[in-house]
C-alpha cells in the first residue's frame, strides 16, 4: 500500500478494476508462522492522543502492560480500552510478512467501492534506534540471487519505502527481550492514500484527520491479524466552484456534509508462504496477469526482466491419479451481504470454472462456501477469497482483483465485488442522459481499462427492453428471471476468471459466424464466444428471426486452454518445452486466439477483430444488425398508442437506441486502415497483416449508408413530443449535482452527433490516415488498396449529398454533420496537428476546392432561409480556408 509520505494514489484504487492490477513487489525471503490461539477484540475509539511519544522515558515492560489484555496470534497484541500495543521480539524484526488492505466502507461513489481489494505488499518491522520502529515496504522487485557482488549492487540501487513509524514504549522484556510499540500511531495514518484519492476524484483538498479516526476492531489468529479502521477526512471549508488548476470541483453527493467524509479500511497482517511455489513463465499468446521482476544475477542477459503468471497454488493429493482432489482447493466465500435471491447464481458462476480444472486432472478444484450471519470472520480477511455485494449510486461495478506472492506469482487473496445494478438494471432505468455526470463518473474506471460494469449494464438494459417490447419476455415471469440469472452468472464467471489470473480476451467474440450464432444446437455445445473473459453482449435476433440463446452458459474453448496453460501439472524438466507447444496452438486454432486491453485500447486499437461488446466474425454484419435493432426499437415505440408504454422506458429506449450505435460504428470504422495483429514472440509468422482493401471498402460503404446519408436518422416528431423525463429523479439528480442540463427534451441532435462523430473521428484520425498512406509498405501487392483520397472523397460526397439535388432542403441534423465535417477539412488545411501527414492537408484542400463548386451551384436554386444561410456560411468557411496561410503546424 502507499507509504507515508508518497505520491497521490488515486491510480492504486483504479488499477483494481476488473483485475487490472499493478504487479506487486517480489519477495526475498519467506516468513514463518507464529503460534497462538484465535481471539478477537474491539474498541470504540482510538485516535492515539494518549500515545507515548518517542521523547518519553521507556518504562519497564511489565509496568506498561499492567492493565492490558494479552491477545496472542501472528503478532501478540496488548489492548487497553481504545489503545493497542504490538509486541515485537528480536525474531520479528527484519523478517518479511504480507500486508493486505481493503476499502471496507465507502461513500457509494466510484472509485470508492466497499469491499474493494486495494493492495497487497511485502513489509517488515525495522528497528532504527533504541526508541523507534519503522514499518517498511520492501523493495524486492529487483534481485541478484546467487551473485554476491551484484546482490550488493542491487541493495545499493533500490531502496525500501517507509509506511509509518512509531515509538517503542517499553524497555525490553527481561527474558524474551521483546519490546512494545504504539500500534495506534502506526495504523492511524493515511496508509491507503485515500486523501489524495479523494482529492483526485472530487478536486477538493481533503486532509486526513487523525483525531477523529479510530481502530474499530481487531481479530487475531496464528495465521492472520486483522484490523478494522475508520478514517476521517475533512475540508476546513467548502472550496470554490473551481480547484486551484481551474478544474471544476465535484463534491461527494452521498454524505450529509461534504466537508466530512468517513472511509472504512480492513488491514491484514499474515505470514508469507513458507515454501515458495514454483513459478510459471508468462507467454504473450495466453492471457494471464503476471508479476515482473528484474533478475540481475546474470550480467550477460540482454533483458534482466522475468515474468511469472499469477495463479493459485494447486497440487494434487494423489499425483498418480488421472483425476484427484487438490491438497488445498481454491475456496470462495459468498459474503453474507449477497442477497439470498442471487446466492445460487453466484455459486454457479464460480463453479463454472471447475470444468476447466477437471480437464487437467483436478476434481473440485474450486469450492464455494456461504458465510453465515453469525460468522466470526470477515470475508475481507486474506484467508478468505470472496464474492461480495456493493450498492452505490453511480458505480456500475464488477471487479475481480487479486494479490500475489511476487517470488512466484502465487495468488494469495482475491475478492470479487459486484454491484446491485446487474440485477436491479432490468427493473430500473439506467442513466442515458447526455451529457451526464453519472456517465462522467465512470471515466476513472474506464481509464483503468475496465468499462465492463458500466457498458454491460447498459447493454443488458437495452436487450431486456427490446425483448419486453417484442413479447419474448414478460416482466416478472420465470423466463425474465432466468434471463437475469443467465446474465448474472456470466458476470460472476468473468470476474472469477480474473481472480484465477486471467486477463481480458477481446478477440474471443470473433470465434463464430453469424449463422452459427443463430443456431441453438451449435450455441448449446460451443457458446456464443470462445471465452467468458471477453465483454460479451446479448445474442439478440432480428425481428422475424427465430430466437437463439441469449447468453453464454459455459466456459469457452479459450478458457479451457488458458487454464490448462496456467495450472496443468508439468514435469519441471520439460515444462518450458511443453508450455511453448501448448501456447503455439493459439496460432492455428481460431477459438484460441488472444488479444487483451493493450490490443483493444478501449476500442481505439488498430485491429478490427479486437473489440468490446461485439459478436461474430463479421463486424460489418454486427454493425448492420445493430442499426436494424435500433430502428426496430424506435419504430415499435412510435407505433404504440399514447400511454401504453411507460414513459421513462420509452425515453430510455429511444436515447439508448441512438447512443448505442456509437461503439459499434467505431468498431466497424477500425477496418478502414486496419491492421490485424497476433501475439507472436518469434518470426515464425507475420505479426501484422493489413485488412484487405475490399473489406475496407465494404466497411466504408456500410458506414456511409447507415450514418452519413440524408435519411440515416429519422425519429417521428410525434414520438419526440411524448417522451417526458422522470421529473422526480431528474430534480433529485440536479440537487445532487448529477446533471449538467435540465433541458426536458430528448437531446436527439446531440445523440445523433455523438454517433456520427465517433465514426468520423476514427476515420480521419491521424492514426488512420497515416496507416492508409503507409499501407503499401505492408502489402506485397499495393494495387487496389483503399486510398486516403478515395475515402475523403466518398465521405465528402455522402455528407453533402443534398448539393446534388437542386433546391433540396437540409435539416438540422444534417447541417450539424456538415458543419462538423467542414470543420475537419478546413482544420486539416489551416491547423494541422503535429501528427497529421502532409498528404492529408493537400487532399483536404482538393476536397474543399471541389466542395466550393458544388456549394456555388446549389446556391443558384431557391432554398428556405435556414438552408440558404447554412450554405452561404459553408461557402464562406471554404473560401477562408483556401485563402488562409498555414497558421500552425505542430
Amino acid at each position: 500500500m502507499p507509504n507515508k509520505p508518497r505520491t497521490p494514489h488515486t491510480l492504486r484504487w483504479l488499477k483494481a478494476c476488473c483485475g487490472v492490477l499493478i504487479a506487486l513487489c517480489p519477495l526475498l525471503s519467506s516468513a514463518q508462522s507464529s503460534n497462538g490461539s484465535s481471539s478477537s477484540a474491539s474498541s470504540t475509539s482510538g485516535n492515539g492522543s494518549s500515545a507515548v511519544t518517542s521523547s518519553a522515558p521507556q518504562r519497564p515492560f511489565m509496568d506498561v502492560i499492567k492493565d492490558y489484555r494479552r491477545i496472542p496470534g501472528f503478532f501478540t497484541i496488548w489492548q487497553k480500552e481504545d489503545r493497542f500495543l504490538i509486541e515485537l521480539r528480536e525474531s520479528d524484526f527484519n523478517k518479511p510478512f504480507y500486508f493486505v488492505s481493503h476499502n471496507a466502507q465507502s461513500i457509494g461513489e466510484s472509485p470508492f467501492v466497499a469491499g474493494l481489494l486495494l493492495d497487497g505488499t511485502i513489509t517488515q518491522w525495522r528497528r532504527t534506534s533504541v526508541d523507534r520502529v519503522q514499518w517498511v515496504e520492501r523493495n524486492t522487485r529487483f534481485f541478484a540471487d546467487g551473485n554476491k557482488p551484484l546482490e550488493r549492487a542491487v541493495g545499493q540501487a533500490f531502496p525500501d519505502s517507509l509506511i509509518a513509524a512509531a515509538p517503542i514504549v517499553s524497555q525490553p522484556h527481561p527474558q524474551t527481550k521483546a519490546v512494545l510499540v504504539d500500534l495506534n500511531i502506526l495504523l492511524l495514518n493515511d496508509i491507503p492514500g485515500a486523501g489524495p484519492a479523494l482529492e483526485g476524484s472530487f478536486r477538493a483538498p481533503y486532509a486526513f484527520d487523525r483525531g477523529n479516526s479510530q481502530i474499530l476492531a481487531m481479530r487475531s489468529s496464528s495465521q492472520e491479524l486483522t484490523f478494522d479502521l475508520r478514517y476521517h477526512f475533512g475540508l476546513s471549508r467548502l472550496p470554490s466552484s473551481n480547484s486551484a488548476n481551474g478544474a471544476p470541483v465535484r463534491l461527494p453527493a452521498n454524505v450529509p456534509d461534504p466537508r466530512s467524509v468517513f472511509l472504512g479500511f480492513h488491514f491484514s497482517f499474515s505470514p508469507l508462504p513458507a515454501e515458495t511455489m514454483r513459478p510459471r513463465d508468462a507467454d504473450p499468446r495466453v492471457g494471464y496477469f503476471f508479476t515482473t521482476r528484474w533478475d540481475f544475477h546474470d550480467d550477460a542477459r540482454p533483458d534482466p526482466r522475468v515474468h511469472y503468471i499469477s495463479r493459485w497454488r494447486l497440487e494434487k493429493k494423489d499425483e498418480q491419479a488421472e483425476l484427484s482432489e487438490p491438497k488445498q482447493p481454491i475456496t470462495f466465500w459468498i459474503d453474507r451481504n449477497v442477497p439470498e435471491r442471487y446466492r445460487q447464481v453466484v455459486r454457479e458462476g464460480i463453479l463454472l470454472w471447475n470444468e476447466a480444472f477437471e480437464r487437467i486432472g483436478f476434481k473440485d478444484a474450486i469450492v464455494v462456501k456461504q458465510q453465515t450471519d453469525d460468522a466470526d470472520f470477515d470475508t475481507l480477511d486474506r484467508q478468505h477469497a470472496s464474492v461480495r455485494w456493493y450498492i452505490g449510486t453511480n458505480a456500475n461495478v464488477a471487479i475481480g482483483p487479486s494479490v500475489t506472492d511476487p517470488r512466484s506469482g502465487e495468488i494469495l487473496d482475491a475478492d470479487v465485488v459486484i454491484a446491485d445494478v446487474f440485477t436491479r438494471g432490468a427493473r430500473r432505468n439506467i442513466e442515458h442522459e447526455f451529457p451526464s455526470r453519472a456517465r462522467a463518473a465512470q471515466q476513472a474506471l474506464q481509464d483503468a481499462l475496465c468499462d465492463y460494469p458500466n457498458a454491460a449494464s447498459v447493454q443488458f438494459q437495452e436487450a431486456y427492453d427490446l425483448l419486453l417490447a417484442r413479447g419474448e419476455l414478460k416482466e416478472g415471469s420465470p423466463e425474465a428471471e432466468a434471463f437475469i440469472d443467465d446474465y448474472m452468472r456470466l458476470i460472476v464467471a468473468h470476474e472469477v476468471g480474473h481472480t484465477l489470473g486471467l486477463t481480458h480476451n477481446f478477440i474471443a467474440s470473433k470465434a463464430f459466424t453469424p449463422a452459427q450464432l443463430r443456431d441453438p444446437a451449435y450455441i448449446a455445445s460451443h457458446g456464443t464466444v470462445a471465452s467468458v473473459m471477453d465483454y460479451v453482449p446479448v445474442n439478440l435476433s432480428l425481428a422475424g428471426e427465430k430466437p437463439a440463446p441469449y447468453f453464454q452458459k459455459h466456459l469457452g474453448a479459450y478458457d479451457l486452454w488458458a487454464i490448462e496453460y496456467g495450472y496443468k501439472p508439468l514435469p519441471p524438466e520439460n515444462e518450458k518445452l511443453l508450455l511453448d507447444q501448448l501456447a503455439a496452438r493459439g496460432r492455428y486454432e481460431p477459438t484460441l486466439a488472444y488479444a487483451n486491453d493493450i490490443d483493444a485500447l478501449g476500442n481505439q486499437g488498430v485491429d478490427p477483430d479486437v473489440n468490446m461488446f461485439d459478436l461474430g466474425n463479421d463486424i460489418q454484419t454486427w454493425f448492420e444488425r445493430r442499426v436494424q435493432i435500433a430502428r426496430e426499437r424506435i419504430d415499435w415505440i412510435a407505433r404504440r398508442p399514447p400511454g401504453e408504454h411507460p414513459y421513462p422506458l420509452a425515453r430510455e429506449s429511444v436515447m439508448s437506441s441512438l447512443s448505442g450505435l456509437a461503439d459499434s460504428a467505431q468498431n466497424l470504422a477500425k477496418k478502414v486502415g486496419g491492421i490485424r495483429s497476433v501475439h507472436e514472440p518469434s518470426q515464425r509468422m507475420p505479426s501484422f497483416t493489413p485488412v484487405p482493401a475490399a473489406e475496407q471498402r465494404r466497411a466504408l460503404d456500410s458506414l456511409t449508408r447507415a450514418l452519413f446519408s440524408s435519411d440515416s436518422f429519422r425519429v417521428p416528431p410525434a414520438l419526440l413530443q411524448r417522451l417526458p423525463m422522470d421529473h422526480l429523479n431528474r430534480f433529485d439528480d440536479l440537487i445532487r449535482g448529477n446533471v449538467s442540463s435540465v433541458d426536458p427534451q430528448v437531446p436527439l441532435v446531440a445523440l445523433v452527433s455523438r454517433v456520427q462523430n465517433a465514426a468520423l473521428e476514427r476515420l480521419v484520425s491521424d492514426r488512420t490516415t497515416l496507416r492508409l498512406l503507409d499501407s503499401e509498405l505492408l502489402r506485397s501487392t499495393p494495387e487496389g488498396a483503399l486510398q486516403l483520397g478515395d475515402m475523403l472523397h466518398q465521405l465528402n460526397l455522402a455528407i453533402w449529398s443534398e448539393l446534388d439535388k437542386p433546391g433540396a432542403e437540409i435539416d438540422l441534423i444534417r447541417r450539424n454533420l456538415q458543419r462538423n465535417w467542414l470543420g475537419r477539412l478546413s482544420g486539416f488545411v489551416t491547423h494541422p496537428s503535429a501528427g497529421t501527414p502532409p498528404d492529408v492537408r493537400s487532399l483536404a484542400r482538393l476536397e474543399l476546392q471541389q466542395l466550393r463548386g458544388r456549394l456555388q451551384r446549389s446556391l443558384r436554386s431557391k432554398h428556405t432561409p435556414s438552408t440558404e444561410a447554412h450554405l452561404r456560411e459553408a461557402l464562406n468557411i471554404v473560401d477562408e480556408a483556401l485563402q488562409a496561410r498555414l497558421l500552425k503546424l505542430g
